[in-house]
């Protein structure tokens, strides 16, 4: 009896085709191909800081021009959970005491899903530092501290995705006017 390889034809395992079918790799536009231009995804983005709904809405305010998606999490259940149906680029986590309910946190996030940066977030004061600096030591992306800085956000959010894969800003369309088109022209 033949062995057979367990492992699929690569072409057999393409995308959605820009039609919305299932296509193979030679069909999909130039872009998707190997050797082609990379492809920008969605930035996606679980936050969990249960106390805290400014965090979340912060994260969509820094995001407003990417594709994203922003899921807030009531608890550490509701993130796995939120993780477990969609691959997260990054989780925003509150940092807190006990410091140690934060570390397994992040341990597990890595062990689970090394893709997904952790960026932690808090108001800075004497009694968080020492957790700041451990769990950047333990391998978090980034400490943030509240109140979060719009632009500050959104280039720790985009670089922490862009290590695993490009993203850009949403194209915008401007309308031209006819008359401010002819001006330029002349």
């Amino acid at each position: 009896m033949a062995h057979k390889d367990p492992t699929p034809d690569p072409r057999a395992l393409s995308p959605l085709a820009s039609d919305g079918s299932l296509g193979r790799a030679d069909r999909l536009p130039k872009a998707s191909r190997p050797g082609g231009p990379p492809m920008k995804h969605m930035i996606t983005v679980a936050v969990l800081d249960p106390n805290d709904p400014v965090t979340a809405r912060s994260v969509k305010d820094a995001l407003r021009n990417y594709q994203s998606v922003v899921i807030p999490c009531e608890s550490n259940q509701a993130m796995q959970a939120a993780m477990s149906q969609q691959p997260m680029d990054v989780v925003v986590l509150k940092l807190s005491k006990p410091f140690e309910d934060d570390f397994r946190t992040l341990s597990e996030i890595q062990i689970k899903a090394p893709q997904t940066e952790v960026i932690f977030v808090a108001q800075f004061d004497d009694e968080i530092l020492p957790g700041w600096m451990e769990v950047i030591r333990r391998g978090a992306y980034e400490f943030l501290p509240k109140p979060l800085d719009q632009e500050e956000l959104k280039h720790h959010l985009v670089r922490a995705t862009e290590k695993h894969h490009p993203v850009g800003p949403r194209k915008r369309l401007h309308a031209t006017s006819t008359k401010s088109a002819s001006a330029a022209g002349t």
